[in-house]
């Protein structure tokens, strides 16, 4: 069917920036955590992420690990408050990135408004929880673009506090 209002490929678009915003976070968090304890421990098993290779082996560390984003964050925070920065990420942001990863996306009306819904994994006496509903309006989406990209902004300052070489001074 045509998208005749343009709100779906505006939609489209702005889904796009949040899950690049995800994404970026999440690369950010592993590259501040991977060099700090790179740092600490003066052992580089570094995965250079340019270079690698499909079927090579690689070692186990915060960039390769199977660590979700909530915990990244977590992790993140507690090394933030360990060396009193004051910036902290909201941990909240995990619920996002997993509703948009694993929810429902729908719509009775193929050019929306679009509504996601993600349900909890495991089943309580035959009966899951919504973890995530949200219908997508130019506003919401605006709204997390901007707050994805905050958050990212966040690790980046904790990077560059905790002078570490992969967040450099602008």
């Amino acid at each position: 069917m045509e998208n005749k209002t343009g709100w779906l490929d505006q939609t489209n678009k702005r889904i796009g920036d949040i899950i690049t915003n995800l994404l970026s976070l999440e690369l950010a968090l592993r590259l501040l955590l991977d060099e700090w304890e790179t740092h600490q421990s003066g052992c580089n098993d570094s995965v250079n992420l340019y270079t690698i290779q499909v079927g090579e082996r690689v070692p186990e560390n915060f960039l390769t690990n199977r660590d979700s984003l909530g915990e990244l964050i977590k992790k993140v925070n507690r090394l933030a408050e360990g060396r009193q920065l004051p910036d902290r990420l909201d941990g909240k942001i995990g619920k996002l990135r997993n509703g948009l990863a694993h929810g429902r996306l729908f719509s009775p009306d193929p050019n929306g408004p679009f509504r996601i819904v993600k349900f909890s994994t495991f089943p309580k006496n035959g009966m899951l929880q919504v973890d995530f509903s949200e219908l997508l309006t130019p506003e919401w989406l605006d709204q997390q673009t901007e707050r994805t990209f905050n958050e990212i902004q966040k690790a980046l300052r904790i990077g560059r506090s905790l002078g570490l070489k992969c967040f450099p001074e602008e």
